[in-house]
């Protein structure tokens, strides 16, 4: 699994990249560059990720380093358990990725994130490991320790290989990459992880 996340990862993103459902055929649900909102009593309004402050600090410093003609493209991760059996007896850990550009409108519904793939689940108990731990020189004492230890490793694995490939392109100059159906509509962008979600991290 750590291998197909790791190639697939530009496919997963590209895929959503070039939808028109996703970023609008005129482009029209993605923001390239940060975009001031307000109402109609001239006050600033927060309607989407490019109009908030993080949005205008990455765009300016991309701008201002790279030139005007240079797009952000911002990502977000969210991971979290889920029951997929009526019982609830059976998890599933799914890891999608987010275009933070697109609209809120989009980022709401179903086509606003892509599947990247599934974070291994431990699938022995403590008690049924307990024989493998005791062998490897594990007291009894730290069994519970070494569990929740082996669970956080499988997580923290999975997790470099789906980051790595955005991280190793965050390094490089901007790359050309297309927005919509369009072939011409190609922007050199440079591209940021903004946000990340894992509810096991703060447990």
């Amino acid at each position: 699994m750590f291998l197909i996340c790791h190639s697939m990862f530009h496919y997963y993103v590209g895929d959503l990249l070039i939808d028109d459902a996703v970023v609008g055929r005129d482009l029209q649900n993605i923001d390239l560059h940060f975009r001031y909102d307000e109402n109609d009593k001239g006050e600033r309004v927060f309607s989407d990720f490019g109009t908030g402050d993080l949005y205008r600090e990455i765009d300016e410093y991309v701008t201002g380093v790279a030139g005007e003609e240079v797009v952000s493209l911002c990502l977000s991760l969210n991971m979290d358990k889920t029951h997929v059996s009526r019982l609830s007896d059976v998890q599933s850990w799914p890891c999608n990725v987010a275009i933070m550009n697109c609209k809120s409108t989009v980022l709401c519904t179903r086509k606003g994130s892509g599947l990247v793939g599934y974070c291994p689940i431990l699938g022995m108990s403590e008690r049924s490991l307990a024989p493998y731990l005791t062998a490897a020189g594990v007291t009894k004492s730290k069994h519970t320790g070494a569990t929740r230890l082996l669970r956080k490793v499988l997580e923290q694995d999975f997790l470099e290989a789906v980051l790595e490939p955005v991280i190793e392109l965050s390094k490089l100059p901007p790359i050309p990459l297309q927005y919509g159906s369009n072939r011409r509509s190609v922007y050199r962008t440079k591209i940021y992880v903004v946000l990340y979600i894992c509810k096991s991290l703060y447990r």
